[in-house]
């Protein structure tokens, strides 16, 4: 029971918080061409027609008939729990499984992937039906990202893709197809601008892929787009759900932009739990997804075979054939594909995050829930590593001996990308959160509709390959005065900081430089205030060489906040002279440093106040601990 109460109590204080909207203006001459959003997994309304005509949506839940089934059976779900806190997770997890197949009877397919039901989109597949002033409420998708979209563009030009989100890439290529031609018909353009997001990104790229020589896309954004599959599919598929706790809870705060740090609800309280209910009820839910296309299009490519290895191949061979179609001729070939698009026109632009393990399952460079090597084809070092010094990118993709494809934290060789001139990386930006990121919305706008979007990464500084989210429930952001974001040379002086919480005034109380002889000149606490920026002096000797990582440790106490005490650590690169030698006998190395306190702070006089401030802290955790252990 107390692990459930932390649970609720975490889920309740989030959903306390507003979810505020960046205003930004960064399109100053705006496309003429209509815009088509192909929307995330999930995110089209669908209805069955029976045999007598009657039309009924069988998507698009009605959580009103849930709660139905939950005050019918909730003598079930009270008994189910009582098993629970006795280590019996059986019993509601089979309910739970068999409660799901029921409610989705209707979204069942066969094991070759046709439906088992006649089920349709509600909104149809043509211009009049999917234009966005046409759409009813209720029906429209990605709304919060949408609505900065109809900042700059009318309703009536904006078109939205409705597909039955079960079935195949390829088939929703063609289908996406088809739209794109009627828009054109009754608009008179010849194209179309794409904004496609996570699923949408699958689609789009296999519609770019099949249609690559006649495209008939002028602008196209792929926001963290599942190309490659998601890691989230492929641990389902194999029944291994297993979340990673703190990772799903910062998720939730940066979802909600939430500026105080819940993570001692996951040190308090284990919700190891969760892994054991789905463990229980997993398996009755794969029963209905085994049998959709397009989770087999989510497996990434490497783990296809060990997918068919679990489940019955012959029962499923006429799935499994189709998507070997799909992983053999469009996933294995997208950097051809898409560059071949490129070539005839169509202008694309891919957004995604990085530096976040898997919410579940794989540990792997993610933005949670798709990796960030099947956003963009970039290699990355094993979650945890990075490449070690001296590391020479493999430019498998690009060739260009000026250009740096690699990350500041030397965790993601961009070089390799299917388009690496193309690629934006937001590192700490969680899948689905591009609007609570003021940097990867601007950039989302720009690409989509200006009428010169960036021709690559190198074309505005204020848009660099690599940048760090600046999600206010990250707190402090911090970059060096001089030169690209991320890298450290002599021409830089000093060390900016901002508070980028949207209320609190924050306390700066250490700084710590790793990898490098440098820290801050004189340094003493600052109180900053919310969106101020401060400038550090920085002092010391910085190498005279490259492709040395380093970084820097913001610690921080914030006025008012329940978790006061926090951290946030920011990469860099040492670009400043001759490339050190890369062992390629150890191509990795550990990603953290031990930090080591500042001299200065030691000294400081607040040191001691914080130190026992922080001590404090854990007593009250510990307080928590023992009131919830009564329940």
């Amino acid at each position: 029971m107390k692990k459930l109460l932390s649970v609720i109590l975490c889920f309740a204080l989030m959903l306390s918080f507003a979810v505020p909207a960046f205003a930004t203006s960064v399109v100053e001459d705006v496309s003429e061409y209509p815009v088509l959003l192909v929307a995330g997994y999930s995110s089209s309304d669908l209805v069955m027609t029976d045999d007598d005509g009657n039309v009924s949506q069988i998507w698009g839940l009605d959580f009103n008939k849930v709660l139905e089934m939950v005050e019918e059976e909730y003598l079930k779900i009270l008994l189910g729990g009582a098993k629970m806190t006795q280590g019996d997770y059986e019993y509601l997890g089979k309910f739970l499984g068999e409660a799901v197949l029921e409610v989705l009877e209707y979204m069942k397919c066969n094991p070759d992937g046709t439906s088992k039901y006649n089920v349709s989109t509600i909104v149809e597949n043509t211009a009049e039906a999917s234009k966005w002033s046409t759409i009813s409420d209720e029906y429209r998708a990605e709304g919060a990202i949408m609505d900065e979209v109809f900042e700059y563009v009318s309703e009536d030009s904006v078109y939205l893709y409705n597909c039955d989100f079960r079935m195949g890439a390829m088939e929703n290529a063609e289908r996406m197809r088809i739209l794109i031609e009627d828009i054109c018909a009754t608009t008179g353009y010849d194209k179309v601008n794409v904004l496609c997001i996570s699923h949408g990104g699958q689609i789009t790229g296999t519609y770019l892929s099949l249609y690559a020589d006649d495209p008939m896309v002028n602008n196209c954004v792929m926001c963290m787009p599942a190309m490659g599959g998601a890691a989230l599919a492929y641990d389902i598929a194999v029944q291994n759900v297993v979340f990673d706790e703190n990772t799903l809870v910062k998720f939730l705060e940066h979802g909600f932009n939430n500026e105080t740090d819940f993570h001692w609800l996951t040190a308090a309280q284990s919700l190891g739990f969760l892994d054991d209910l789905l463990a229980e009820a997993v398996p009755y839910i794969c029963e209905l997804l085994y049998t959709w296309s397009s989770i087999w299009d989510f497996i990434p490519n490497e783990y296809l075979d060990e997918v068919i290895d679990v489940v019955d191949a012959d029962y499923y061979s006429e799935i499994i054939a189709k998507t070997k179609v799909f992983h053999e001729q469009i996933m294995a070939n997208y950097g051809i594909n898409l560059k071949t698009a490129q070539s005839n026109g169509a202008k694309i632009s891919i957004i995604t995050g990085c530096g976040i393990p898997s919410v579940t399952g794989l540990q792997q460079n993610s933005d949670a829930i798709i990796r960030t090597a099947d956003t963009t084809g970039a290699v990355c070092a094993p979650y945890g590593q990075r490449f070690s010094d001296g590391y020479v990118t493999l430019k498998t993709s690009c060739t260009d001996a000026t250009h740096n494809h690699l990350s500041p934290s030397m965790e993601i060789d961009a070089s390799a990308c299917w388009l690496p001139d193309n690629s934006w990386f937001v590192d700490g930006l969680y899948h689905g959160m591009e609007n609570h990121d003021e940097y990867s919305q601007a950039l989302m706008l720009k690409q989509l509709l200006s009428a010169e979007p960036l021709a690559d990464v190198y074309a505005d500084t204020n848009y660099p390959q690599f940048k760090t989210t600046t999600n206010n429930s990250s707190s402090v952001y911090a970059a060096f005065d001089n030169g690209a974001e991320g890298y450290l040379d002599s021409d830089d002086k000093y060390l900016l900081i901002t508070n980028i919480t949207t209320v609190s005034t924050i306390d700066i109380y250490d700084v710590t430089f790793n990898g490098t002889d440098i820290e801050v000149e004189d340094f003493m606490v600052k109180t900053v205030k919310s969106g101020n920026t401060i400038k550090l002096k920085i002092e010391g000797y910085i190498p005279e060489v490259s492709l040395v990582r380093g970084s820097v440790t913001i610690s921080y106490l914030t006025y008012g906040s329940v978790t006061p005490i926090g951290t946030q650590t920011f990469d860099f690169t040492i670009m400043n002279g001759e490339a050190v030698a890369y062992d390629a006998s150890n191509p990795y190395s550990d990603v953290d440093f031990v930090a080591d306190v500042c001299d200065d702070v030691k000294s400081s006089p607040f040191a001691s106040l914080y130190a026992a401030f922080a001590k404090f802290l854990e007593y009250i955790n510990k307080f928590i601990e023992l009131i919830t252990s009564i329940f």
